[in-house]
């Protein structure tokens, strides 16, 4: 949460005065590290439940199949029982973008232990698609996956009381072997092993963006971020960023830009199994 905090506003802005709060409220946050505990992420369904807020019969239809598809292909069947039909649904949209951009000539699907990890986890809801998919694309024998998430803020309090990092760790318990989250921040991260995969999904890279959601401006810095994961990642590894907005987009092809870098690929995504979800995908080889 944030705190109240009280300030003689002189001559400074609103966003100056908005990074105040969040400073204050980022080290309260921090110095608690509230944990709520255990959460039961699942809830009963039924699958006619899963696509029902569609209209158009045909779009029913689609999604279904798509979705049986991709439960046989990257083996969901205990995820469904796992998780809510909300949570399955991101996870339907991670595997449907995967599914779109990833490319079989890439030299890491030679690789049978992928190192892969996912930068601003959040709540790390979607955790479970990249594990599944990543583990049997374009193999005849599953992959040892080691997934971590990364997340500087992981202490917010939502109105049940718990914390990203509650439902960071109910999702990635049944692949807990596997999966770890880590509580902060990239710029500081030092793994001992290089990543064959990175992960921006919806990052924070307008800076009145990073300062809506709550976090103090000293810790926006996109550009070192993304030399950052450049540094992290294994020769001929893969960068995948998913933003938002065009404008997000835009910045993040001038961040390209600046480190000499050109995309593999960049543009928008309109979902076909979610037609209402759109966003714009861009991935970097090394």
């Amino acid at each position: 949460p944030r705190t109240l905090v009280f300030y003689k506003a002189g001559k400074m802005t609103a966003n100056e005065l908005l990074n105040k709060a969040n400073e204050s409220a980022f080290k309260l946050r921090h110095q608690m590290k509230p944990v709520a505990g255990r959460i039961q992420v699942g809830q009963e369904w039924k699958m006619e439940d899963l696509f029902a807020h569609f209209k158009d019969p045909s779009q029913v239809h689609y999604s279904q199949t798509t979705e049986s598809n991709y439960c046989q292909r990257y083996h969901l069947q205990n995820w469904k029982t796992y998780l809510s039909a909300k949570d399955y649904r991101k996870n339907l949209f991670i595997i449907e973008i995967l599914e779109h951009y990833v490319m079989p000539a890439w030299p890491l699907w030679q690789k049978q232990t992928l190192r892969l990890l996912d930068v601003g986890s959040g709540d790390w809801a979607y955790a479970p698609g990249l594990y599944q998919f990543f583990k049997y694309s374009f193999t005849t024998t599953p992959r040892t996956i080691y997934l971590t998430g990364i997340e500087i803020d992981p202490y917010r309090v939502d109105s049940s009381g718990y914390t990203d990092l509650d439902y960071a760790q109910a999702y990635i318990d049944p692949i807990a072997n596997d999966c770890h989250y880590l509580t902060e921040n990239f710029l500081s991260h030092t793994p001992t092993e290089p990543y064959d995969g990175i992960f921006f999904l919806l990052p924070l890279v307008l800076q009145e963006a990073h300062l809506y959601y709550g976090l103090p401006s000293q810790y926006y810095d996109p550009k070192q971020m993304f030399q950052q994961s450049l540094t992290l990642l294994e020769k001929q590894g893969i960068i995948l960023v998913a933003n938002e907005i065009q404008p997000e987009f835009e910045f993040q092809q001038q961040l390209f830009t600046q480190a000499n870098i050109s995309p593999l690929l960049s543009g928008l995504f309109q979902s076909a199994l979610f037609p209402q979800s759109k966003g714009f995908i861009s991935i970097v080889q090394k």
